[in-house]
């Protein structure tokens, strides 16, 4: 947890120096932290980093590293001005912190791992049952009350880290529902995102103003749009931004529109997964649930999920595999949400199967990272299910 707390103090002093010892060491830590954090954008977190590297099933990472971590990554965003940082800040909020919380908002895993295939309290099966860390608890008084308060500090942080102001006016660096309020030049400005993101990628920007004020509203152009539409204003590409320049008075609406389609994206150890926009996609895995420790608060339980489908665990993926989107009805929430249709590969029957995939974040017991089709599987197959 330290280590990602810390990465903030070697942070401010790398950019407040200027010094090249201090850039040397951010530099360097940057890069070691890309060795450590998953899929999901969870970085290790149970208890021991030192040669180590991250893993899809056997990298545990506490909910006060994902706080800490993404803390660090909002301190990156301010100091750098670098939207690589926000797209980090929202992939962690949306897939790992919004993955280790129970669906039901009332307990989150004091530690967690993208390929979640048990929830008994400990992370291998061998070990004794002492182990406690990996379970879902509204207070985990049996290992220690931190993750749990941690996990309201999320949500928190990544409000107050949507907007900055820039030289010229104000930057939307994360998208989500959200009203901001500030001044500039003596104006009274709100500015209201109107979106189901990350379920959709279109974001409405509401712009309020009471008297004629001239600024910029860049918007941040995340790193997995593949193009954007602007409708509303004339804007131009700033870096990593989308930036509209005019003078502002009542209200003006603009819509941001980003293009993507699911990908099929390399996890290392010869693994990949399917990306969509903002979001990783799971493959939700059976499993039967028993309650733990009951609190005085009515709903507020300790729960352990076993899984007993050993066929879905072992399914594979192919790197030209195709998914299509099934929206629904309007979605606004990990409860509801938008689905991906499509087909893994079951080495047990030798075929291709239908599966339908969700949100990493609606999901207990799941799959992220699938092993590649092994080399005698053509990839060109007919994933009709003859493959």
């Amino acid at each position: 947890v330290h280590t990602y707390e810390h990465l903030r103090a070697l942070t401010i002093a790398a950019y407040h120096t200027n010094e090249q010892k201090y850039l040397s060491a951010l530099a360097r830590y940057v890069a070691r932290l890309e060795q450590v954090v998953t899929a999901s954008g969870g970085a290790i977190g149970d208890e021991w980093i030192s040669g180590r590297h991250a893993h899809h099933s056997d990298t545990g990472y506490e909910y006060c590293s994902l706080q800490e971590l993404l803390h660090s990554y909002a301190v990156l965003l301010q100091k750098s001005g670098k939207a690589k940082w926000a797209d980090k800040l929202e992939w962690l909020t949306y897939n790992a912190a919004q993955g280790a919380r129970h669906p039901d908002g009332k307990s989150i895993a004091y530690c967690q791992v993208d390929n979640s295939l048990n929830v008994l309290g400990h992370l291998d099966m061998d070990e004794p049952q002492g182990e406690m860390r990996f379970k879902y608890s509204p207070a985990h008084q049996d290992v220690a009350v931190c993750c749990a308060p941690n996990a309201g500090r999320i949500y928190p942080y990544f409000l107050q880290n949507m907007w900055q102001k820039s030289e010229t006016g104000v930057v939307a660096n994360l998208f989500g529902p959200a009203i901001m309020t500030t001044t500039i030049a003596g104006i009274d400005v709100t500015i209201e995102q109107v979106t189901q993101y990350p379920f959709e990628h279109q974001v409405t920007f509401i712009v309020r103003t009471e008297e004629p004020v001239a600024f910029s509203l860049a918007m941040r152009k995340p790193s997995w749009s593949d193009d954007h539409i602007v409708k509303g204003g004339s804007s131009k590409i700033v870096g990593e931004y989308v930036v509209i320049e005019r003078t502002w008075y009542g209200t003006h609406t603009l819509v941001l529109e980003l293009n993507t389609q699911p990908t099929i994206k390399l996890h290392g150890n010869n693994t990949a997964g399917v990306h969509y926009g903002p979001l990783l996609y799971a493959l939700p895995l059976k499993h039967k649930h028993s309650i733990g420790r009951q609190y005085p608060i009515t709903g507020f339980n300790d729960h352990f999920f076993k899984g007993f489908n050993k066929a879905d665990e072992s399914y594979q993926i192919s790197i030209n595999s195709q998914f299509s989107i099934d929206v629904g009805s309007k979605m606004n929430s990990f409860a509801s949400t938008v689905k991906l249709l499509g087909k893994l590969y079951d080495p047990i029957l030798s075929k291709f199967v239908d599966v339908q995939l969700m949100p990493m974040g609606n999901t207990i017991l799941r799959k992220v990272s699938f092993d590649l089709m092994p080399n005698n599987v053509p990839k060109s197959a007919d994933e009709t299910g003859e493959g």
